[in-house]
């Protein structure tokens, strides 16, 4: 990003050895070079949109820009060259100009300092004022500490948007009654809610990152990895019904759809099944189609005639008695 490329330009600047001359320039001709040098230098990091900070090994303030400055007036007057990373935090602190929930934390400056001295470090921070800034800071090779600032307050209430929405369609997932998996295209889990995990009878840390061939025989992972490069390639959903004996020791009639997750550039990039047990239904099928069949042997097999019509009057059904019957009656005529 152009924050890491000024910074690599910024260190290359300053720690190039000197060119070895014959002729060495004059002490004026030097110093007006390196002022010059300075000067672009300072120009650089003062046309950044972030704030920027360099604190030598000693973590004293060696030079900033405007935008850190003014990133909060607890600090505007105090960040000059020599003062400490420390007190400029517990300045900051005391003022009270970090969000309710970072001032209540007692230890929020020790784990601040903490981040600091353990670069690279990237973070977020919320101010009393409701300002959002990322914080992003990288050693030098000399020990010191390179602090970048960044305003994301326009894009934080999108961002936070988002992951109410993601935190959403993960209780949909983790409570939906089927058992739902998502994969990678390789074939490995990333997601897999609690009816899943029950079902193979196993932990969700045993499930994520395991594929099919780590559940199921060879030949019915071959044919679930087959069915999946379908939809992957195809786009389309696949549906089925089937009987399968699950880990947890119960067989289950169940109804599996897979469908492709395409991403922002209209590539699949995952796909999702969802399991959902139809035991019931089946049962229920089964046992209706057994009521009809004893009702279809009692309607035929009764010794009296019977006639169904519908309310028009119009013949639906009748038995084979009555047929008999019928054509008895015509043949006397």
């Amino acid at each position: 990003c152009a924050h890491q490329l000024l910074y690599n330009v910024f260190f290359a600047m300053i720690r190039r050895p000197p060119r070895p001359t014959l002729f060495p320039y004059p002490t004026r001709f030097r110093s007006a070079q390196a002022a010059r040098a300075e000067a672009t230098l300072t120009d650089a990091i003062e046309s950044i949109a972030a704030g920027f900070a360099l604190f030598d090994s000693d973590d004293r303030l060696v030079l900033c820009n405007k935008q850190y400055r003014d990133s909060n007036p607890a600090i505007s007057k105090m960040a000059v060259p020599g003062v400490r990373f420390e007190d400029i935090i517990r300045k900051i602190a005391d003022a009270g100009l970090f969000d309710e929930e970072i001032s209540k934390d007692r230890d929020f400056v020790e784990k601040r300092l903490a981040l600091h001295r353990n670069t690279p470090s990237d973070h977020e921070q919320r101010l009393a004022d409701g300002r959002w800034l990322q914080v992003r800071e990288y050693g030098t090779h000399d020990g010191g500490v390179v602090l970048l600032l960044t305003d994301i307050s326009e894009r934080k209430p999108s961002e936070q948007a988002l992951e109410e929405s993601e935190e959403r369609l993960r209780a949909v997932i983790e409570h939906s009654p089927g058992a739902i998996v998502i994969k990678a295209l390789d074939g490995y889990n990333f997601i897999a809610n609690k009816t899943f995990c029950e079902w193979y009878g196993t932990d969700r840390e045993n499930i994520l990152g395991k594929s099919v061939y780590d559940f199921l025989t060879k030949e019915s992972a071959d044919q679930v990895i087959a069915q999946e490069r379908n939809v992957a390639e195809t786009g389309e959903v696949i549906e089925e019904e089937h009987q399968v004996a699950y880990p947890d020791g119960i067989t289950r009639a169940v109804f599996t759809q897979k469908f492709p997750i395409f991403g922002a550039d209209g590539d699949c990039v995952a796909i999702g099944t969802v399991i959902n047990d139809i035991s019931e239904r089946k049962r229920a099928e089964m046992e209706l189609s057994e009521s009809e069949d004893l009702l279809n042997s009692i309607f035929e097999n009764v010794p009296v005639g019977l006639l169904i019509k519908d309310t028009d009057h119009i013949v639906e059904r009748a038995n084979s008695t009555y047929q008999i019957g019928r054509a008895t009656c015509r043949e006397r005529g």
